[in-house]
């Protein structure tokens, strides 16, 4: 076994920062370089301390509230901070070459710079239970211009619901609009829908898709700069009949 300690200059001036420890492995073949196996590793390493600091923002928050028979469940997701490492203060390589395989391990501590979302938004509903056929309103702030849109997500697919744009600051929105109605309908079969609901804000400009699949979803998320989008999901809970079909009538 190889190893190696590396000494880096400690500096730490950032009220919003968090020294971490971050551990990446990378098991490599003849056909890979050491240098190559270390360096993969180091990136995993690092990107193991910023979820350490950011992980949890970046997950979901569940509850469920029973009465008899009937379940409410909500999820709550918003991505609030985003972590880059600012400065690796001590990096610890090890090298072993086991039977089969070799691997490079790579060891850090960083000091994790959390940056805050700018944009303010969030939806004023309290209650996501409905009966079928009632209409579905969502009223929200918002404290710059753009692009407001809700998506579903069933079977695997994000359906496109509503879109809107607008050049008001600190618009209190309601969704949708007064030309609109949104009315949860289902199917027979069922007596019950539980269905996410997503709504997403930016203030990017760019063109959006009827419909996504999840990883095309990830895609476009994660393709719009941190400080000019932000998500809202909900789970929408509708009593009766089966899976919901969204539909916007005029």
């Amino acid at each position: 076994m190889k190893k190696l300690l590396i000494p880096l200059l400690i500096t730490s001036m950032f009220a919003n920062a968090e020294v971490v420890t971050g551990v990446g492995e990378y098991r490599y073949g003849p056909d890979t370089s050491e240098e190559s196996a270390c360096i993969l590793a180091e990136q995993m390493a690092k990107e193991d301390a910023i979820a350490k600091v950011v992980g949890e923002e970046l997950g979901t928050v569940s509850f469920e509230q029973c009465e008899n028979e009937n379940c409410v469940v909500q999820k709550d997701t918003i991505i609030d901070k985003k972590g880059y490492i600012k400065e690796v203060i001590t990096k610890e390589v090890n090298t072993n070459k086991g039977i089969g395989y070799h691997s490079c391990t790579v060891s850090i501590r960083a000091d994790v710079q959390i940056d805050k979302n700018p944009i303010e938004f969030k939806l004023y509903n309290t209650n996501y239970q409905y009966n079928e056929g009632d209409e579905i309103i969502i009223k929200g702030y918002v404290d710059r211009p753009g692009t407001l849109l809700i998506y579903t997500y069933v079977n695997g697919i994000y359906s496109l619901v509503y879109g809107e744009k607008f050049a008001e600051y600190n618009y209190n929105f309601v969704l949708p609009s007064t030309q609109n109605r949104m009315v949860a309908l289902l199917p027979d079969g069922e007596l019950t829908s539980k269905e996410l609901m997503m709504v997403l804000f930016t203030s990017s400009n760019r063109d959006f898709k009827m419909k996504y699949n999840k990883a095309e979803m990830e895609t476009l998320i994660n393709s719009i700069p941190f400080n000019k989008r932000k998500v809202i999901n909900n789970y929408i809970y509708i009593m009766k009949r089966g899976n919901t079909v969204w539909k916007t009538k005029s």
